[in-house]
């Protein structure tokens, strides 16, 4: 197809100037790639959004299990230079298997050890309200 000069007149009074038209062409692989990269980058996008949540999370476990270790500490009378050590082994012992339940063997033992009255479900539930605690610590030292 031939491009064919048109006349349109402007909005100078008495002045026409030559307008060519002309087929529009797209360039569909340019499109394409354009495409392909947007979605590599809304991928690479997800990704890090969940490795950070992820990475938010393990933070946020070992948080709570020291601050587990600390009460618990607390109640069995430790003296202040032991509470450390013994909220640093309970955050070691939830790197034995997925889930609560290694951290929650770990600690009744030591009840036991200690002869505290301190049930299971008491455990479960400090445990429940300082996951919250940590998290918000956490949150209050990224912004």
């Amino acid at each position: 197809m031939e491009p064919r000069p048109v006349s349109l007149q402007c909005n100078a009074p008495g002045r026409t100037y030559p307008i060519i038209r002309r087929p529009i062409r797209f360039n569909n692989a340019s499109r394409e790639t354009d495409m392909a990269d947007s979605l590599a980058d809304r991928g690479k996008a997800h990704e890090t959004q969940f490795k950070l949540s992820q990475e938010q999370e393990f933070k946020a476990e070992a948080r709570r299990n020291r601050l587990l270790g600390e009460w618990l500490a607390e109640r069995f009378g430790l003296p202040e230079s032991e509470v450390a050590d013994y909220a640093k082994s309970v955050v070691v012992a939830d790197l034995e298997e997925p889930g609560i339940e290694d951290v929650i063997r770990k600690v009744m033992k030591d009840i036991a050890e200690h002869e505290a009255d301190i049930p299971e479900d008491e455990v479960r539930e400090k445990m429940e309200a300082l996951m919250d605690v940590a998290k918000q610590q956490i949150a209050d030292e990224a912004s």
